[in-house]
């Protein structure tokens, strides 16, 4: 090549051209020791560096990679307009890692977003996926899209991952009726004329099956309280008078009389009874509780009745049961029948004298009926 090159720059001289010359001198001898090493010397595609120490290295940045899942849905594809619509946003992040959510208003302009529920984790198909539920608002008339999320991970090496979700699109359908074709081939329809006025009834006639029912069922009621009062009525009439108490004590006595009992527990349970119903006696003729009263709440009472020796008797009566009820007092076999004929005379005597109490006003009452000692007419 150079032998060439030489051949050409004597041609050239032996014509006489002074600025070719100079030229081709140039071209020939100048450019080709600055072009010539660079071809014969092929360079590294990777430069080597000289080695530096350690500690002079700068930590490079953690880069972002783009290794994240990241899917929108929604649970419906129509939608109208005003309707609040859950999107539901899932992210397979990796293990031990913190999720970056992302701002709405930037990457949802102009959507309302209504409610941010707490995002959630859990595994789907085998892998741990975590999920957040979105409330957003629908507010155009043709269809809604909302854009693309990017959503950030950083794990436990403070490495960031990055991931880019699918756009999600709606539909938004009319709110107002379908028409039907029928009539839309055929033109507009009419226009329907104003409805008549619709009389209104009286209030009566509207509530009066109430009413009548409401008569029936006071009926029904008062019936069965007229029903109810003659049944007691008639019950109180056919019931036979209650025995006077004196007989209902002496026949009470006369059966304990008739009655064996064995053992100190027999001895109480006789001194019981007979107490019993002498208490009763006492109830039923002078109207006092004598069956809840103590035997000291009893004595006063018999002396304010004034019944002389017989109310002593039922004192001593009254003690002696007690001592053998609560102090295990044993009286004798002949104690025992004279303590039920001291019962048995104090009722007796008792229900003389009021008896005879009874019959002095009517006595009286026919005196006065023939004044003077002149009989009446």
């Amino acid at each position: 090549m150079i032998v060439q090159l030489k051949l050409i720059y004597n041609h050239l001289f032996t014509k006489r051209r002074p600025g070719l010359k100079t030229i081709l001198a140039f071209l020939c001898f100048v450019f080709p020791a600055f072009v010539l090493p660079h071809f014969a010397a092929p360079q590294s595609p990777h430069p080597v560096s000289q080695p530096t120490p350690a500690a002079s290295v700068p930590t490079p940045a953690a880069t972002a990679a783009f290794d994240l899942t990241v899917n929108i849905a929604g649970d419906r594809q129509e939608a109208r307009v005003g309707d609040v619509i859950p999107v539901t946003v899932t992210v397979n992040p990796p293990a031990e890692s913190e999720i970056i959510w992302p701002a709405w208003d930037k990457f949802w302009p102009g959507v309302p977003v209504v409610q941010e529920e707490p995002p959630r984790t859990g595994l789907v198909e085998g892998r741990t996926v975590t999920s957040r539920r979105i409330l957003v608002q629908v507010n155009s008339l043709d269809t809604f899209t909302l854009a693309a999320l990017t959503i950030q991970a950083k794990d436990k090496h403070g490495a960031v991952h990055m991931g880019e979700s699918n756009p999600l699109s709606i539909r938004v359908t009319s709110i107002l009726p379908t028409p039907d074709p029928k009539a839309t081939a055929a033109g507009p329809p009419d226009i329907k004329p104003i409805k008549d006025l619709v009389p209104i009834s009286r209030p009566w006639q509207d509530y009066w099956p109430f009413l009548a029912a409401a008569l029936v069922l006071a009926g029904i009621i008062v019936y069965v309280l007229w029903r109810t009062k003659w049944r007691r009525n008639q019950a109180t009439a056919a019931a036979p008078p209650l025995p006077p108490p004196d007989q209902t004590a002496l026949a009470a006595l006369e059966e304990l009389e008739r009655t064996t009992f064995y053992g100190l527990d027999g001895l109480r349970l006789f001194y019981y009874r007979l107490s019993l119903i002498c208490r009763r006696y006492l109830e039923d003729m002078w109207n006092f509780p004598a069956v809840e009263f103590t035997t000291e709440e009893i004595i006063p009472v018999l002396r304010g009745l004034d019944l002389g020796e017989s109310g002593q008797e039922m004192n001593r009566l009254l003690t002696m049961a007690d001592l053998v009820k609560f102090a295990d007092a044993v009286p004798g076999t002949d104690e025992k029948s004279s303590h039920l004929a001291l019962a048995r005379g104090f009722i007796k005597t008792t229900a003389a004298l009021a008896e005879a109490a009874l019959a002095a006003p009517n006595a009286g009452l026919a005196t006065n009926g023939a004044p003077d000692g002149h009989e009446g007419v």
